[in-house]
């Protein structure tokens, strides 16, 4: 979140950027908007999964 400030996106990038984080490891979450919120993040923030 202190790279999303730092870089000077918007507040409306930086709730929906800790939106997505949360529901990361939201055990409630599946697997389904795991991946959705995870490609929203690497293609808005330039992001890489590891994988």
């Amino acid at each position: 979140m202190d790279f999303l400030y730092n870089a000077e996106f918007t507040e409306s990038d930086l709730a929906f950027a800790e939106y997505s984080l949360s529901t990361l490891i939201d055990p409630y979450t599946t697997p389904e908007e795991r991946k959705e919120d995870m490609d929203y993040l690497i293609k808005e923030f330039g992001m890489y999964d590891e994988q």
